[in-house]
């Protein structure tokens, strides 16, 4: 085997494992047993004196991550990269467990320096997010994988029930790892080289052009003798250099106008492909050879920043059936904080509607981070057009709603369109597939929409001018038009 490969079963001096984890409920500043991980978070391992990059990772789908160092003993601190405008830190350290706390000082994302003196594997480094107001961050990540590949990280997208969406914030880390480099002079000269090692990434998002991502570890005035008649990347004519790291942080993207903002609307995911590549750069001679490992890992999150704030109920599902005389409604939650109960509300118009019934919610103190199901019975309902919501109840008496669900009895045919006068959103029912035209007073087309399968429609009005318009609902069932006011 060479002696440049050799070095791929280098094993680490220690390891360094934490977790990061995003508050729920009431903030205590440390990890509460039902608070879960966040996926891509960047963790980077920095000598303390040089200030240079010796190791990195990302933390995985559960929140936790391994870091290797290969330098050994010394001075270190860790820092972490996350996407700011969706999470601010915890306090540091507000606990008295450490595997609990969280060990980064809000102002800089680092720790304390601490010295490693011995090969003991480190843990309680772990860091705490909590959610800024009226966002939600989404993350998603490729671990070390030796280049060059070629994949998509997919992200959902904004879900028009959370509420209004006004901006999307697309953050990029890498993590890069050399296990070996090696440089070999075959001439029969002495040389001087400058070796360089890097990666190149882009990441294309669904608007806009592609986000690239590059960086390079140089080592400079690399003296090497003539060739000594064995190629080996090392002796008195080659060299190696085993474990080297880099972090790179890329440059985020801020997303603000409607028509791209739309890319990023509806059920399903984004797609961000991306392409990287590793790169090898030598200087000094026409002679030199060179054998590399390049390992790169990718994490993309998007921060949704919306208007008039989060449900603090994440509705996974919300279906009305129809079973003989009755309905059920059935729905279930992702995630439910500081929730006391659920009224079940009932329309006729899609406008005005009547507390039916209420349920209590089966999460432990309101707080839960697992699927919930919930089921309600409205009995003998009346003939026509019926239309339900669930109302959520704060343990404070604050409340949200679910999205509208509409059952179509015989012989209606009416549309809903709702809120009117309406302010950045308008809501659309129309019991089928179908598709929605918006002209101003002049009659000049503004937008055309299609209405899916669901008969429901969310439409975006943030970029429209206040005024009257004229709505068409069309669907097998004929078309209606209504004016509807915008009020922005």
């Amino acid at each position: 085997m060479l002696a440049g490969s050799s070095a791929m079963a280098q094993a680490p001096y220690n390891t360094i494992t934490g977790f990061v984890w995003k508050e729920q409920g009431t903030q205590n500043n440390v990890k509460d047993g039902s608070e879960t991980g966040v996926r891509g978070i960047m963790v980077t391992l920095i000598d303390a004196i040089s200030g240079a990059t010796v190791g990195n990772a990302l933390s995985d789908s559960l929140g936790n991550y391994t870091l290797n160092n290969f330098r050994g003993t010394g001075d270190y601190v860790l820092q972490f990269d996350y996407p700011v405008a969706g999470y601010d830190l915890v306090d540091q350290r507000a606990g008295s467990d450490n595997l609990l706390n969280s060990a980064a000082d809000p102002a800089t994302a680092q720790t304390a320096v601490f010295t490693i003196s011995d090969p003991d594997a480190l843990t309680g480094y772990n860091l705490g997010v909590a959610a800024k107001a009226n966002t939600i961050t989404y993350a998603s990540s490729k671990p070390f994988t030796l280049t060059d590949w070629n994949e998509a990280l997919l992200l959902p997208k904004s879900d028009s029930a959370i509420g209004v969406l006004t901006k999307a914030t697309i953050y990029i880390n890498s993590t890069e790892w050399h296990p070996y480099f090696g440089v070999e002079n075959t001439s029969d000269n002495a040389v001087s080289t400058s070796p360089s090692a890097g990666i190149q990434v882009a990441i294309t998002p669904p608007v806009g052009t592609a986000i690239n991502v590059t960086n390079s570890i140089l080592h400079t005035n690399t003296s090497l003798a003539a060739y000594d008649g064995t190629t080996d990347y090392n002796g008195n004519s080659g060299h190696t250099w085993s474990n080297e790291f880099a972090s790179v942080v890329g440059t985020p993207r801020t997303i603000t106008l409607a028509s791209q903002l739309n890319a990023f609307r509806g059920s399903g995911s984004v797609s961000f492909p991306i392409n990287s590549q590793g790169t090898v750069t030598l200087t000094g001679g026409g002679n030199l050879l060179s054998q590399i490992s390049t390992q790169l890992g990718v994490s993309v999150s998007i921060v949704y920043e919306y208007a008039g704030g989060i449900l603090p109920v994440d509705f996974k599902s919300f279906t009305a059936t129809p079973q003989h005389t009755d309905v059920n409604l059935d729905w279930i939650t992702a995630t439910e904080t500081n929730n006391k109960a659920f009224e079940i509300l009932r329309s006729v118009d899609g406008k005005t509607f009547d507390v039916i019934g209420s349920l209590q919610s089966l999460a432990a103190n309101g707080n839960s981070f697992s699927d919930l199901k919930y089921r309600f019975v409205d009995k003998n309902v009346p003939e026509g057009n019926l239309f339900y919501r669930i109302k959520q109840i704060d343990k404070d008496g604050r409340y949200s709603f679910s999205p509208i669900r509409q059952i179509a009895g015989s012989g209606a045919t009416k549309t809903v369109l709702y809120p009117n006068p309406a302010t950045g959103t308008v809501n659309i029912i129309a019991g089928g597939e179908g598709q929605v035209t918006i002209r101003d007073l002049s009659g000049k087309l503004v937008q055309r929409f299609v209405i899916g399968a669901s008969g429901m429609l969310a439409i975006d009005l943030s970029h429209c001018t206040n005024g009257l318009y004229f709505v068409a609902i069309q669907t097998a069932k004929g078309t209606e038009t209504q004016k509807l006011e915008i009020r922005n």
